[in-house]
């Protein structure tokens, strides 16, 4: 009933990532694993003429790919060994995404994928940037993403993480274009979301 539970709220996101715009990631349970998954794109055509757009180039030099989540700050980071560093960043926007848990920092076992980077440039929300490698636009300012991190033998709670939809609105967006972040729960805690709402409506039957 669990493993049901689990992959019928996955099933909903993934079903919702492939007819939506825009970046969609997922962070879920899966055999005694958490998942952080990415993928999809944004049109930065706005963004580049209304001037909301930073580049800053790389040394070359690469490194080795990583992931890691700043649940407090609110800052995400995907890096790719394949990035060069030369990263362009989106910012501005009218809604950022919140705080999304308690941990300072969570680190994945393993990363593969894009680069990808959440964070400020400061200590205020207010200035979220979204970053990406300069090799995933292509020359119609169309940025593709895609990443699977893994955080082994962990859970949704043991990372200290928040289930809910945290979101990134702008108007420089393409229409129907977002940033979405998803953490789903634990299968426990959704079994007793779903006792919980049962017990409600009985009382009030």
């Amino acid at each position: 009933m669990k493993r049901f539970l689990v992959t019928a709220v996955f099933a909903l996101a993934c079903i919702q990532q492939a007819y939506s715009a825009g970046i969609i990631m997922n962070i879920y349970p899966e055999d005694g694993d958490v998942l952080a998954t990415f993928s999809g794109s944004l049109d930065l055509t706005r963004f580049y003429d209304s001037g909301s757009v930073e580049y800053r180039p790389g040394d070359g030099s690469g490194g080795d790919s990583a992931a890691n989540l700043y649940p407090k700050e609110p800052f995400i980071v995907f890096a790719s060994s394949e990035s060069t560093g030369d990263l362009t960043f989106i910012t501005d926007f009218d809604s950022q995404v919140t705080v999304f848990g308690t941990s300072e920092l969570v680190s994945a076992s393993s990363f593969s994928g894009s680069t990808m980077f959440l964070y400020a440039s400061d200590t205020s929300i207010e200035t979220q940037q979204l970053g990406f490698d300069d090799a995933d636009i292509d020359e119609n300012n169309i940025v593709q993403v895609s990443g699977t991190a893994i955080f082994e033998n962990n859970t949704i709670s043991g990372l200290g993480l928040n289930p809910g939809t945290y979101e990134i609105n702008d108007s420089d967006f393409a229409e129907g274009e977002n940033f979405t972040l998803t953490i789903t729960p634990e299968p426990a805690t959704i079994a007793l979301l779903g006792l919980g709402g049962a017990f409600i409506r009985k009382r009030r039957a």
